[in-house]
């Protein structure tokens, strides 16, 4: 898995669909948005169904607004923040240290599967990789333990290495 995501990411941006089966609803909840990956800056911008943007900048600062009200960063903010970060930096051990992982390598791309060793809210991820773009990731699938599934697919993927 090292060796997939080993080169670290100098610039990335994609626009992103994240839909979220939630059980409790008996449906689908579906954000659109905008991420933006440098070394020294991460922004998730949430257009889609409300405008809530989530900034990390290069002093580690993390602010989150929505609809241009800053609110406070809570831990969902931080992990998210936490994870695209390991993922860009190709810091792949920070994130499977709690993780079981396996690979899958079928003919375009990658899948690293991943399941939580210990109690947690995510079950297992799923994240596929492009073999035709540097290995770019192009979809995450979370499962989380109370059954609810969260697919985030990218798109117009511009990526740097």
């Amino acid at each position: 898995i090292s060796k997939i995501m080993s080169n670290e990411v100098k610039c990335f941006q994609c626009n992103c669909v994240e839909d979220k089966m939630m059980l409790s609803l008996n449906g689908s909840f579906v954000s659109e948005g905008i991420i933006k990956y440098t070394p020294t800056e991460i922004i998730v911008e949430y257009t889609k169904p409300e405008r809530i943007i989530i900034k990390k900048d290069a002093n580690n600062n993390i602010t989150v607004s929505n609809n241009n009200v800053i609110i406070k960063a809570n831990a969902f903010h931080k992990q998210t923040i936490t994870f695209i970060e390991n993922i860009f930096k190709g810091s792949i051990d920070n994130i499977t240290k709690n993780y079981s992982v396996t690979t899958i390598d079928d003919s375009t791309q990658f899948i690293v599967e991943m399941s939580a060793k210990k109690k947690s809210r995510i079950r297992s991820m799923e994240l596929y990789l492009d073999k035709s773009d540097n290995n770019a990731i192009n979809k995450i699938i979370i499962k989380e333990t109370k059954g609810n599934v969260i697919t985030i697919t990218f798109s117009e993927r511009n990526v740097k290495m």
